[in-house]
């Protein structure tokens, strides 16, 4: 008998610290759109001639949380392999989800200490900040990433642009979001342009007891679109859309936003690789940081 009775302590003792393997959720780009791309001096002109646009693709996992482990904080935050959720940090991503193998890039880590030559296998996410949801004050928060160098300073992104999602409800089941870039984007960066851009942006939306990604590839988004006002010149504001609805309507708890810095825009068809300079430039930006020793 007592033999039985500490048998059934710890059966309930281990069912208490069970926690369930996420699973992978199935999720409908649809529940978060691109809805305007346009100029910051006439933001009532969409350029978009084709669109809204649903996400290109999503993945979620439920049971699950992406700021779970610190995977939405990245430690040097420049894209590298196994630095953050989307560049397959943890056990739920391997990096790969919205990009092709022979996207895979070479980051190194800094000028003194890089990768060897053949370490083809970072994705080069970069998240941009997380957003918080107070359900209580009705409110939300922003925090913005920096991009961090071996000497603890940084580029902050705060500095080179301005997100915003406008809930619709007490509870944030849905909402309006936009992203501004600042006017003097061009001046702070001015001196590293070169001929990246940046080629996919991505909302991780974390509600209830899931959370699901969904990611916008803008190859395939400006391969779609005829406007020629679309170029590298000038910088630009996004506004879009998105709900809880894969989530089972839940409210938002956080929504991390990241955007990818490909290694190599060559392959671009024209005119889409001088595309969005608003981000374009932010990336280019980045990598000038992740160049410095």
């Amino acid at each position: 008998m007592y033999k039985f009775c500490v048998t059934i302590v710890v059966i309930i003792a281990a069912s208490l610290t069970f926690t369930a393997k996420a699973g992978v959720l199935s999720c409908d780009p649809s529940k978060v759109t691109l809805n305007t791309v346009a100029l910051l001096t006439d933001l009532n002109d969409n350029l978009l001639q084709n669109g809204p646009y649903d996400a290109s693709q999503c993945l979620g996992y439920d049971p699950g949380n992406d700021d779970q482990w610190g995977l939405s904080n990245p430690t040097n935050n420049i894209g590298q392999y196994n630095d953050g959720l989307l560049n397959g940090e943890g056990d739920l991503f391997d990096g790969l989800e919205f990009i092709e193998a022979d996207e895979l890039q070479v980051l190194g880590t800094w000028a003194g200490d890089p990768e060897p030559a053949d370490a083809q296998n970072d994705p080069g996410w970069i998240h941009l900040l997380n957003f918080q949801w107070d359900d209580e004050l009705e409110t939300g928060s922003y925090n913005y990433s920096s991009v961090k160098p071996n000497d603890n300073t940084g580029l902050f992104i705060g500095d080179l642009l301005e997100m915003s999602f406008d809930c619709a409800d007490g509870d944030c089941t849905s909402a309006d979001w936009s992203l501004t870039v600042k006017l003097d984007i061009i001046e702070q960066v001015q001196a590293v342009l070169g001929d990246k851009t940046f080629d996919h942006l991505a909302f991780s939306v974390k509600a209830g007891t899931g959370f699901a990604v969904y990611d916008f590839d803008f190859i395939d988004i400006f391969n779609n679109e005829p406007n020629p006002a679309l170029n590298f010149l000038t910088p630009y504001a996004f506004t879009g859309t998105l709900n809880t609805m894969d989530l089972a309507g839940k409210g938002v708890s956080h929504i991390n936003v990241w955007a990818r810095d490909p290694a190599d825009t060559t392959t671009v068809p024209e005119p889409w690789s001088l595309a969005l300079l608003a981000l374009g430039l932010l990336m280019m930006g980045l990598s000038r940081w992740r160049l410095k020793a």
